[in-house]
């Protein structure tokens, strides 16, 4: 998959300025800036559900994205979890909710969960889809301190092992040492740099 001179404005400030950007199967990407400076906007972008201004996008991989805040069905807890899975893995998605620690909530309004199991719940989903290519928008964020390390590993490492590839936005400068395989990184002027 590949980007070339990637382009998103809002008004007349430049959001989104990226040259070129190769993506490669099982490539791992970490986004990394403050707020406000275009990372959502670029999984976005990537994802199809905004416009770009100017650019290409080629050779698209399949796509499954997480948003910060994804919606909320009218479901179960492992109802919602089983709308990310085409060949609906309910032995699966089980399985990942018992690793999040909601084994005990499978029949418990979605609605209902408090802010770090939604999150959870959300992973889940996302972990169970198909799509070659991951984008996942700050998904541990509420995620409680002391399993927030390990489930960025997990994420990781089932990605790994499902041969995806992965672009996380993330929150805490330590999970750079987790996702940080290949970094970019956004600053105010909108320009996005890749580390690796």
């Amino acid at each position: 998959m590949t980007v070339t001179n990637l382009k998103k404005s809002f008004g007349d400030r430049l959001i989104v300025d990226l040259p070129s950007l190769t993506i490669n199967h099982g490539d791992v990407f970490a986004l990394w800036g403050r707020n406000g400076y275009g990372k959502s906007t670029f999984l976005r972008l990537l994802a199809g559900v905004l416009p770009c201004d100017e650019g290409r996008i080629q050779d698209r991989m399949s796509i499954s994205y997480q948003p910060q805040n994804p919606y909320i069905f009218k479901c179960d807890c492992l109802s919602s979890v089983m709308l990310g899975s085409k060949s609906k893995d309910r032995k699966r998605a089980i399985e990942l909710l018992d690793y999040f620690g909601l084994s005990d909530r499978l029949d418990v309004r979605a609605r209902a969960l408090s802010g770090g199991q939604r999150q959870c719940m959300f992973l889940a989903r996302s972990l169970l889809t198909e799509g070659e290519l991951l984008l996942l928008d700050e998904p541990f964020s509420a995620i409680d301190a002391i399993r927030c390390d390990d489930i960025a590993q997990f994420t990781l490492d089932t990605c790994k092992n499902q041969g995806r590839t992965l672009m996380v936005v993330i929150h805490k400068r330590e999970h750079l040492e987790i996702f940080g395989h290949k970094q970019l990184l956004f600053n105010e002027t909108g320009k996005i740099m890749l580390v690796e």
